[in-house]
């Protein structure tokens, strides 16, 4: 009878240690992870010292199964807007570029969500139209956590609509500070990839 309840220990011991060896183990990357991309064009509209400006500009990089994008962006001020400077006329001169990441919710649905972020640096000045006046660039750190709504219009295009609040650092400039050049935004983005 010992021996037989022996043999049913190490029975069991086999058997429980054979279910763990077969057991899969669940990992945030697997072996079958789907690969996309996409880029494209984005359009923001925000506030320096409460004048409306436009910045151009874009973003995009790896999709990760159809959820997670890691990649780049950049964007620049097309605007004119006056420096605070009255020696002579000068208008900002603003560029910033960083780090994307974007989660998407639902990627396959018609309308989904996105959230997303850019962390990265940029520069900010000011500009003589007769560049007689050259005054330095302030190097800036940019932070730019965003959410959107996105339209699925074709398997291979998107449109996100969203806002974002551009937070800026760093500033320096001569009649200019940081909460002049931060400000909520409303993003227009057109999407183009495998998503």
């Amino acid at each position: 009878m010992k021996s037989f309840s022996r043999f049913l220990a190490i029975a069991l011991l086999i058997f429980l240690s054979a279910g763990q060896a077969l057991a899969v183990d669940e990992v945030l990357i697997g072996d079958d992870i789907e690969n996309g991309g996409y880029a494209g064009p984005v359009v923001k509209f925000s506030k320096i010292r409460g004048e409306t400006a436009v910045l151009w500009g874009g973003y995009g990089g790896w999709l990760i199964n159809h959820t997670l994008l890691i990649g780049g962006g950049a964007f620049g001020l097309t605007s004119e807007i006056a420096a605070p400077i009255t020696s002579e006329k000068l208008y900002y001169d603003l560029g910033y570029a960083g780090l994307v990441i974007e989660y998407i919710n639902n990627s396959h649905k018609l309308l989904h969500y996105t959230v997303g972020t850019l962390i990265g640096i940029g520069s900010v000045g000011y500009d003589s139209e007769k560049s007689k006046v050259d005054y330095a660039d302030d190097t800036i750190f940019v932070l730019e956590p965003g959410i959107g709504l996105e339209l699925n219009v074709s398997s291979s295009f998107r449109i996100n609509l969203g806002v974002s609040y551009l937070y800026i650092d760093g500033v320096k400039l001569e009649g200019t500070k940081a909460k002049d050049l931060s400000s909520a935004t409303a993003n227009l983005t057109f999407k183009f990839g495998a998503f």
